[in-house]
Formats: structure tokens, C-alpha cells, sequence
């Protein structure tokens, strides 16, 4: 008779990867890196060169500034940073291209409904007839980048069984992640690390009805840890209008359109604004919409495909009347 195979837990943690040699530092200017209107004695530390998980640089990005200010903020003085607001604000993108810019790292956790603790801090699993502990999301992120942007996306949906491992790593003067189920292994924080979250509200419920389903109230002691909380509003009319020249010039957008659609686009958030429509429209509609007129050559009807179809009947009625009085609808 064949013996059974024999299962034993490893008692030793497998070694970890070794890492490359340290990358090397640059200190950027905030005025040219960002296009913000700062001294050129304000700078930022971060890596000369990109690595294999630094988001590619987007050059019709706009910068939002007093954001941006707030963001980098943040990350000079280490802390655990919130981003928060409407969807299509550019929470994720604005972590992106910081990241784009000064080398780093961005490794997303999608807290969409499918991600459980395991996931998270990892779980024994049989390998070559041995149970071996694998790391999960969050300690790999940890172990295996130098420079890194942990982006916790879609924060406000998180489960309690995640939201609970994540109170050390938050914790600013701290941040260490207790991996019981590793036998305690206590895993740090690297410098160079930041810990980041984007969600449609800042925790503690959705005040407007739009974000009602998949959103969690959170912990009040988690939302604490939160060092800097920005609350990302749209563009202003001038940075939306110089974003789509940066990024649809060359297709022959002109100037005057770009005006029109901008202009169109902030009467619609203004009647959300005063409860007169019950739904925004974000940059990224905008583009979307650019992007369809550039191609069949009729503002409504491109509209009509980028986003009145899926609006409520009466805020699609309202902005039709907006467009054509606008002169961007026949």
C-alpha cells in the first residue's frame, strides 16, 4: 500500500524575494513637475526613475491645485491620506499621476464586495504536499515594492472584517500589519511607503442618495487615523476647458467648443447643486462626450449616447433644453 502523503505546516516562513538595490532619489519641483502656481522653493522627495508599477504619466492631466497642495502635503508629513467625492471627480487618477510623476508605486485594493480578509492578509494553502502561508494583497505591497502608493479604492465599502485589519496599518506613528494566521509575523511599513483611500463619501454615510447601495458607514475610530482628508470637487471651468485642449487639440477641438461644452456641463451641476436635478455629470462625462462628438460630428446626439440615455427622464429633458439653448444641439 502506497504510504499517505505526509502534511506538515512549515514552521519556518518561506524567504522572502531579495529586493534590487535601493532606488535612487530625486527631488522635484512642484511648479514644473504639477504645472501648479507655487515657489520654485517648494519640492518633493521621490524616485528618479519609474518602476514596475508606476502608473503611466497622462499629459492632458490637470492638476487640480489646492488638492494637489493638500495632497502632497500628506505625503511630506507621512500621513494616512482620504480622498473623497462625487464619482468621476478624478480621486484614483489624482493618486495616479502623483505617483506618475514622482516614480512610485501604486498598488490598488478594490474593496468591491469580493475581497474578504484572506484576500487581504493571506491564508495557509497546500503546496508540494506542505501548507504554506500565502501573503495576501496588503503584505505584498508592504514587502515587495520600495516606494509605495497602497491605495485603498472604494474605502467606504468595506467589509468590518477588513476594516478592522486595517487599524494598525493606519495607525500614522505605527502602521506595522499583525499577520496571525503567520504565527504573529509582524510586517512594517517601509518608509517610502503611504497608505491612501478613495470612496465616494467620507465615511460616515451618503448625504446625497447617489451612493446609497454598496456604501458602509465606517468605524469613527478608523476614519480618525485619516491624517489629511481632501474632498475632491470637479474642475473649474478654465482647468476643465485646458484638460480637454491637452487632450483633444490635436483631434481639431477648438477652443470655442471646449467653452460650450464646459459651460454646459456646469449648468447641469449647478441644478444638482440646487436640487433642481438629481444627478451631476463628472470630467469624466465630459470626455466621454468629447470624445463621441469628435467622432460622428453632432453634440446631442453625442450627448444622447454618452449619457442622457442612462439619466432619469426628466434630467435628460432638462439638459436636451440645456444644449439647444446652449447652440449644441440641433
Amino acid at each position: 500500500m502506497t504510504p499517505p502523503t505526509t502534511v506538515s505546516i512549515l514552521s519556518a516562513r518561506p524567504p522572502r524575494t531579495p529586493l534590487p538595490a535601493p532606488r535612487a532619489r530625486k527631488t522635484f519641483s512642484v511648479h514644473e513637475t504639477f504645472s501648479l502656481d507655487v515657489p520654485p522653493s517648494y519640492t518633493i522627495e521621490g524616485y528618479a526613475e519609474p518602476d514596475r508599477e508606476t502608473p503611466a504619466i497622462d499629459s492632458g492631466y490637470v492638476f487640480p491645485h489646492e488638492d494637489t497642495l493638500a495632497f502632497l502635503l500628506g505625503l511630506q508629513t507621512g500621513d494616512r491620506i482620504l480622498i473623497h467625492g462625487h464619482t468621476g471627480t478624478g480621486k484614483t487618477s489624482l493618486v495616479e499621476q502623483v505617483a506618475a510623476r514622482l516614480g512610485f508605486n501604486v498598488v490598488k485594493i478594490n474593496f468591491d464586495g469580493g475581497i474578504g480578509r484572506d484576500d487581504l492578509i493571506g491564508t495557509h494553502v497546500v503546496r508540494g504536499g506542505e501548507v504554506v502561508f500565502q501573503y495576501g494583497i496588503l503584505p505584498r505591497a508592504y514587502r515587495d515594492f520600495e516606494g509605495c502608493f497602497v491605495l485603498l479604492d472604494e474605502w467606504d465599502s468595506i467589509s468590518d472584517e477588513c476594516s478592522f485589519v486595517l487599524q494598525r496599518p493606519l495607525q500614522k506613528d505605527d502602521g506595522k500589519l499583525l499577520l496571525l494566521e503567520n504565527g504573529g509575523e509582524v510586517v512594517s511599513l517601509p518608509a517610502g511607503h503611504h497608505i491612501i483611500a478613495t470612496a465616494n463619501t467620507c465615511g460616515q454615510g451618503d448625504e446625497t442618495g447617489l451612493y446609497a447601495t454598496g456604501t458602509r458607514v465606517q468605524n469613527y475610530a478608523q476614519l480618525n487615523r485619516f491624517g489629511t482628508t481632501i474632498k475632491l470637487g470637479y474642475l473649474g471651468a478654465a482647468e476643465e476647458v485646458e484638460m480637454l485642449l491637452a487632450r483633444f487639440a490635436h483631434a481639431g477641438f477648438r477652443k470655442v467648443e471646449a467653452e460650450l461644452f464646459v459651460r454646459i456641463l456646469g449648468k447641469v451641476r449647478e441644478g444638482f447643486a440646487a436640487g433642481t436635478l438629481s444627478s451631476p455629470l463628472s470630467s469624466r462625462d465630459l470626455i466621454n462626450w468629447v470624445e463621441k462628438f469628435l467622432a460622428i460630428g453632432d453634440a446631442g446626439k453625442a450627448a444622447k449616447y454618452a449619457f442622457l440615455n442612462r439619466l432619469p427622464a426628466e434630467d435628460a429633458e432638462a439638459i436636451r433644453s440645456l444644449l439647444q439653448r446652449g447652440g449644441a444641439s440641433s
